[in-house]
């Protein structure tokens, strides 16, 4: 006997609706399923608003950043420098770093509003915080999103309250920029005071008037690092808040957990299936073996009826003649 297998692929699309419309109850119970979880989900979860700050790279503080050098045969040239992209760069590596968050935990009101930040409303609040814990937390919240091939960056932050939200975004480019600012000043400083003590030195009247020339420089430098603009990160948009909510998203979660709810019903009725169909063979193959001892192998019994059966169910789990039957066939 052939035994014929229906494959995946051999599954034809209506097959598939009839197997769907008989998984109907299932299905349904999934999607309630799922709809109830989802309706937990969104009760449980804590609100949160989004705050957006837009941000560029600042005026090189020192004109195209020039520092003078001096080439192989004595003459002096000038190489620019893009300094303020290099300052916006480093904005974007140090913003996260454990130097910031050390500072961060000096205000009070950043401390009050990360000790109020939590995803659902059964888990428990953190109320102490040190540098290397609030880092790890801003580099996994607060990141930045490019605008197209523009230099330009947008900050994010997500918090439940709006208005902490967006002062915490400020914060954390305040207290960077004046990091780098503070790093910038005591190279400037350093850079005067070894400056004024070559000048000093100098008895050549062209070195010592390059020296006054690249002092000069210096002494301007610290002038505009001293202003009270920011010197890596300028401010395009100040930091804004969503009107709502933007997580949880509802249409997302009510969408995903049905959809996941409707999968598992599907997979269960196919377990329940498979199941139903494992135990009607079980108990077939059973009722062949217990025929194959009641009757005789010689073929003596009189009972016509169940010995039709029995030849008909071993030839269904076989696929051969039962013996005894060959001169029936003729």
């Amino acid at each position: 006997m052939r035994h014929q297998q229906t494959s995946f692929q051999d599954l034809k699309f209506g097959d598939f609706l009839h197997e769907v419309w008989q998984a109907k109850l299932f299905l349904l119970v999934g999607l309630v399923v799922g709809g109830v979880i989802a309706i937990a989900f969104v009760i449980s979860a804590v609100p949160h608003y989004q705050a957006r700050m837009t941000v560029g790279p600042a005026q090189a503080f020192n004109m195209q950043g020039a520092v003078r050098d001096r080439d192989a045969v004595g003459e002096s040239s000038f190489h620019t420098i893009d300094q303020a992209q290099q300052n916006f760069v480093r904005f974007q590596v140090i913003y996260s770093g454990v130097s910031v968050a050390s500072l961060l935990l000096r205000d009070p009101r950043v401390v009050e509003g990360l000790s109020a930040d939590r995803s659902f409303t059964f888990l428990d609040v953190q109320k102490d915080w040190n540098p290397r814990e609030l880092a790890a937390y801003i580099e996994r919240l607060v990141w930045f999103d490019p605008f197209g091939e523009t230099a330009l960056k947008s900050i994010n932050y997500r918090h439940s309250d709006p208005i902490f939200a967006a002062y915490f975004l400020q914060q954390i480019h305040r207290i960077s920029d004046q990091l780098i600012r503070a790093d910038m000043r005591k190279n400037v400083d350093q850079r005067i005071a070894y400056l004024e003590r070559e000048s000093a030195k100098a008895m050549n009247p062209e070195h010592r008037r390059a020296m006054t020339d690249l002092l000069l420089e210096q002494e301007r430098s610290r002038m505009l690092v001293l202003m009270d603009e920011p010197v890596s990160a300028k401010v395009i948009e100040g930091a804004a808040v969503s009107a709502r909510p933007v997580w949880p998203n509802t249409y997302l979660v009510f969408g995903g957990f049905g959809v996941l709810g409707i999968v598992m019903g599907y997979v269960t009725f196919g377990a329940v299936q498979a199941g139903r169909v494992s135990r009607y063979l079980s108990s077939k193959h059973r009722r062949a073996l217990s025929y194959t001892r009641w009757f005789k192998d010689d073929g003596s019994n009189n009972n016509v009826d169940y010995e039709e059966r029995r030849r008909s169910i071993l030839k269904d789990i076989t696929g051969v003649r039962p013996r005894g039957f060959e001169k029936d066939s003729g």
